[in-house]
């Protein structure tokens, strides 16, 4: 009685310790299973938004864009064709209905490229309600780019349903090349854009040393 007494006592906690460890080790799965899900989740969203951009660029790159009326810093009329002569120019082209903070992350993306290409190589066109309001999201930025007021009704073209900022090359034939739809959750991609503008379009011949993009 005494032996199975002995037995019952060192069994119990034996079997509390192998259960509590297949509980933990159950546990370790699962937080692994779901990590492995969330993982998944967050690959497929960023797969989805970069095939999603793969499918504007084919089909709007090499498009021309209309040659609309702008309105310079001073409130001055031009059209879209009197910013270029025959050589590429960087163009931005964001609305205010677009994301901000994927705006003005492209924006301070744009003010380092321009200290290395100069600002007169970049155009920016804000669309917007009102002149007023542009210059109002503007005033902060300390941004020395020439920047254009495109009113909200104006129809580019292209892209004038997506809700997207983009950016892509031009010159006076206004029709756009290397066009790019910037993701703010893999900022390597614009990094990998500009690097590339930078190589193909606006390194000087003699340059050796390659500039931080």
């Amino acid at each position: 009685m005494k032996l199975q007494n002995t037995i019952f006592i060192l069994v119990i906690p034996l079997l509390m310790i192998t259960s509590t460890l297949l509980w933990f080790s159950q546990r370790t799965k699962n937080q692994e299973i779901n990590q492995l899900k969330d993982s998944l989740i967050i690959y497929t969203a960023y797969t989805d938004v970069c095939i999603g951009n793969m499918k504007l660029k084919y089909m709007y790159d090499n498009k021309r864009i209309n040659n609309v009326e702008i309105l310079n810093s001073k409130g001055e009329t031009l059209h879209l064709s009197d910013l270029f002569k025959e050589d590429y120019k960087l163009v931005f082209i964001f609305s205010s209905l677009n994301c901000t903070i994927c705006v003005d992350k492209e924006l301070e993306n744009l003010i380092q490229f321009g200290n290395i290409i100069g600002n007169d190589h970049i155009v920016i066109l804000g669309l917007s309600d009102t002149i007023r309001k542009l210059r109002a999201y503007m005033a902060n930025k300390h941004i020395d780019i020439p920047i254009y007021y495109v009113t909200h009704d104006t129809r580019l073209g292209i892209l004038d349903k997506e809700n997207v900022p983009f950016l892509c090359l031009m010159n006076k034939d206004l029709k756009t090349t290397q066009l790019f739809v910037p993701i703010k959750e893999i900022q390597e991609h614009s990094e990998h854009f500009y690097r590339i503008l930078y190589d193909r379009f606006f390194k000087p011949a003699e340059t050796t040393v390659e500039p931080e993009i």
